[in-house]
């Protein structure tokens, strides 16, 4: 029958004690080095914000808080657009202080991500230790920024940051973003009122009146983005470029498929990443406080759990773009989805680790055999020196891309320079400089649709050319490029 390790005789104790403190300190190094190396791909990842500029939507809401005015601006897109009143007002006020912000967005909201996730996880996980928080917190920040597929577009290009990394930060207390992240805030908030009103434990009931408030809140937001004019007019636009799209009854099974096909594509491209996300939170629950009293059937029942959740927060999360856009969200939306899959790895990765501290200190009567006092420390070295390889990897890949990362920045910069000298000296067209392939730039790579084009009548064209006050605007390629 097994006892627990206070149930040693006292000798044995004090005399393991040494070997134990040694095991604690080396389980210990291990996860400061593990701190500081995501700490220091979050600095990298901040500092790669100095290379962003506006792109694409940015000039168009720059023209429209200049045309309009902000609260004129905020009623016209509401009726005329989209109802996504969260992501307007945020994206509109923040250009309206100029295009110097873009700079600073990303790394307020990584900051900003960041601490929220660490305070969540300090409530949700009580049991673990304030390093264990840091190092859960961001590593969830780096994976998802790390194998989202555009990284560029989703946390460093203003629209999208604003209208999907920013509903990652605030999570529960903010709606009216994009319908991917209300739909899922909505779905679960739901889940935990029902926890929190059923009594699972006593902590959730002590919480149950600030998340019915928040609940109350989720569905008011998500009833405002539904009814908005606007979505009428955008939905019949998406529709001559979509074509057919699934009909209600077949949704569902659409859905599915698209989830299908998201997974096979991000576990394809970024398994080495989830895995290292796995074992970081493996890690962290063999360090925590609390010792399962029978952990295998705990672990068939949270697995259960985790597997019917998470399939659930997915599903939701890309049904609103399966029905509108035949589909999966766009690149820069699948923030959202790739947030829901990093955070189930995680919770997979937690529940192992959970099975193996428990495991490990079930020691049978008498001194525990030798191999069960290195087991422990060993696994846990083996996967924390896993994990740093992995994110260290991804920290030198970044670096490298720095080069690129500035060529194409001084390339935005001078097509900037070209604009502006084109409207000061009173001229109605401009021709700019191309930026090269920023298909191939790296951590920055984003379709090239989304910048200037040497069609003068190209939308984004347009934006960029009333922006800043002129007729028109192309790039051209044979070193021309004059105002």
């Amino acid at each position: 029958m097994a006892r627990a390790v206070t149930d040693l005789p006292a000798p044995a104790i004090v005399a393991d004690q040494p070997r134990r403190r040694a095991r604690i300190d080396a389980a210990l190094g291990v996860e400061v080095a593990l701190a500081a190396a995501l700490l220091a791909t979050l600095l990298v990842y901040l500092l790669a914000a100095r290379f962003t500029r506006f792109v694409a939507d940015d000039f168009s809401a720059g023209l429209a808080i200049r045309q309009n005015g902000f609260w004129a601006e905020q009623a016209a897109d509401y009726r005329g657009w989209s109802g996504r009143f969260a992501s307007t007002a945020a994206i509109t006020a923040v250009v309206e202080l100029g295009e110097v912000t873009v700079r600073v967005v990303p790394v307020l909201l990584l900051i900003a991500w960041t601490a929220a996730s660490t305070a969540a996880l300090r409530y949700l996980l009580p049991e673990v230790r304030r390093l264990g928080h840091l190092i859960l917190a961001t590593a969830i920040v780096c994976t998802c920024v790390r194998v989202t597929p555009t990284p560029f577009l989703s946390v460093y290009w203003l629209t999208g940051a604003l209208s999907y990394t920013a509903p990652l930060v605030l999570a529960s207390t903010v709606g009216g973003f994009a319908e991917t992240y209300d739909l899922l805030q909505a779905t679960a908030l739901t889940f935990a009122a029902v926890a929190a009103a059923l009594g699972v434990t006593p902590a959730w009931r002590r919480v149950l009146p600030p998340l019915a408030a928040a609940w109350a809140g989720g569905i008011a937001a998500l009833a405002i983005v539904v009814a908005a004019p606007g979505n009428a007019v955008r939905d019949a636009a998406l529709a001559r470029i979509v074509g057919d799209r699934p009909s209600w009854l077949g949704l569902p099974r659409f859905t599915v498929g698209q989830d299908k096909r998201f997974l096979g594509d991000l576990f394809g491209s970024h398994w080495s990443s989830l895995v290292a996300m796995g074992l970081i939170a493996a890690l962290v629950a063999s360090r925590s406080t609390t010792l399962w009293s029978d952990p295998f059937k705990r672990a068939g029942l949270a697995t259960a759990a985790i597997v019917a959740l998470g399939s659930l927060a997915l599903t939701v999360t890309v049904a609103p773009a399966a029905h509108e856009e035949a589909g999966l969200p766009p690149v820069w939306g699948q923030l959202i989805l790739v947030y829901v899959c990093v955070v189930t790895v995680d919770a997979f990765g937690w529940v192992a680790g959970q099975c193996l501290r428990t495991a490990v200190l079930s020691v049978r009567r008498g001194a525990p055999a030798p191999w069960r006092r290195w087991v422990g420390p060993v696994a846990a070295a083996g996967a924390g020196f896993a994990a740093l390889a992995t994110v260290l990897g991804g920290v030198v890949s970044v670096i490298r891309d720095e080069g690129a990362m500035q060529s194409y920045a001084n390339a935005k910069d001078a097509q900037v320079a070209a604009a502006q000298a084109a409207s000061r000296s009173g001229v109605s067209s401009a021709t700019v400089p191309p930026l090269g392939d920023v298909e191939a730039v790296g951590f920055f790579s984003h379709p090239d649709a989304e910048e200037l084009s040497s069609n003068p009548t190209y939308w984004i064209n347009n934006a960029v050319a009333a922006y800043y006050g002129l007729h028109s605007i192309a790039v051209v390629t044979d070193g021309s490029a004059q105002p």
